[in-house]
């Protein structure tokens, strides 16, 4: 009801001011913030120090057709190269995550074929959950496991190769048809 949806509106809200702070301080690193969100700012800041992104394109809308010629588009977080590998990146704040979640908007993103900056081989959706989802999530972790070491940063990497890629695509392929199909050829 009514307090699910106030819920609803309060995460996206805070979800876009980490977005929108995040991206400012991708084009300017000296921006000046309000300290609100420091949590999240350390926690990107510690992604950035772990993998290294270099050649960042923040908020790149980009534009794609499926193999059966239907047009979609959106915008990334960021692109951006990792070792050298053309990487999109997707910011999500979350209370919780899966590669399931993203896969098939990540997919979509690599699978653009207007206004990339260069080639796209991997993506990764980095989860930048509150401090107190963070605790709750670390303690479902193994000690020692990759994702416990980066929770206990504040962030997760949910990382998809290209064979991750390649099937979330099919799969983003057949709902952007399905969706075609119901609500388009209705009208």
């Amino acid at each position: 009801g009514l307090a699910a949806e106030r819920q609803r509106d309060n995460a996206s809200y805070y979800g876009d001011q980490v977005h929108n702070l995040l991206e400012d301080l991708t084009n300017d690193p000296n921006h000046e913030h309000d300290g609100e969100y420091q949590y999240h700012v350390d926690a990107w800041q510690s992604y950035m120090d772990d993998y290294g992104p270099t050649d960042l394109n923040p908020e790149l809308s980009v534009l794609g057709t499926t193999e059966d010629g239907l047009p979609f588009g959106g915008t990334a977080d960021l692109f951006a190269k990792i070792d050298g590998v053309g990487t999109v990146i997707d910011y999500k704040t979350s209370k919780t995550l899966s590669e399931s979640t993203v896969a098939l908007q990540m997919s979509a993103l690599a699978n653009a074929d207007t206004h990339l900056p260069f080639p796209i081989e991997q993506a990764q959706a980095l989860h930048l959950p509150r401090p107190e989802d963070a605790k709750r999530l670390l303690k479902y972790k193994p000690k020692g496991d990759d994702s416990y070491e980066q929770y206990k940063k504040g962030y997760r990497v949910y990382a998809l190769d290209q064979s991750k890629i390649a099937a979330g695509w099919k799969v983003f392929q057949a709902a952007r048809k399905l969706w075609q199909e119901l609500y388009v050829h209705k009208k």
